[in-house]
C-alpha cells in the first residue's frame, strides 16, 4: 500500500499501486511535468519504481509569478 500526500491540496490517501511514480500524477489529476515526487523523504525522478509500503509526497510546482 502506497501512502500519497498531495501537498498542494493538503490531502492524504492510500492506494494499492506498484509502478513508476510518474504515473501517480495521473491518479490525482496532475501532469508529471508540473510535479516533484518525494519518496520516503528523498526527491526521485518520475521513472522511479514504487515497490509497496512507501510514502510519496506530491508537490505541485507553480511556474510564473
Amino acid at each position: 500500500m502506497v501512502k500519497l500526500n498531495i501537498v498542494h491540496e493538503r490531502q492524504s490517501k492510500e492506494v494499492d499501486y506498484r509502478g513508476p511514480v510518474g504515473e501517480v500524477a495521473k491518479l490525482v489529476g496532475l501532469s508529471k511535468q508540473e510535479t516533484i515526487f518525494k519518496v520516503n523523504g528523498k526527491i526521485r525522478p518520475d521513472n522511479y519504481e514504487l515497490r509497496g509500503d512507501e510514502s510519496v509526497d506530491i508537490i505541485k510546482v507553480v511556474f510564473g509569478g
